[in-house]
């Protein structure tokens, strides 16, 4: 089980055909100031898994970590793993917003990744830099 996409939105949506549209796409944040709060964006990753994997529910988590490596926030999700519909892998589409309800913060500028855990097994991650105005 392996993620093939991840990636950082400002927004998604999904066509009444089944594809699926990102839009926004950034791993960059300047705000003005720090501390500040986690801005809102949708977190998107596509997990593709064997046929063998299929058939089941699988609990993904997307954790927020900092430079240091401590987790900041983490969202979890049941995800069924539909058997494919050809001999090929199967895949689906995680989408997680972020940036709304209790806000997390960001105490200053550095490099921040979003792991992701399909049943406590890191599968793939994207990267998230907070900098600084010029």
């Amino acid at each position: 089980m392996k993620t093939t996409l991840c990636k950082l939105c400002e927004n998604e949506s999904v066509s009444p055909n089944g594809n699926v549209a990102l839009v926004g796409l950034f791993d960059r944040v300047t705000p003005s100031r720090y501390p500040c709060p986690l801005p809102p964006m949708t977190f998107a990753s596509e997990i593709e898994y064997e046929p063998s994997e299929s058939g089941r529910t699988a609990k993904v988590d997307v954790v927020l970590i900092n430079q240091d490596g401590s987790r900041l926030m983490t969202a979890t999700l049941d995800v069924d793993l539909h058997p494919p519909v050809d001999a090929f892998e199967g895949r689906q589409w995680v989408k997680l917003p972020f940036g709304l309800g209790e806000p997390t913060i960001i105490e200053g500028p550095g490099r921040y990744r979003f792991d992701v855990l399909v049943d406590g097994h890191i599968v793939g991650h994207e990267r998230l830099i907070f900098a600084t105005l010029a």
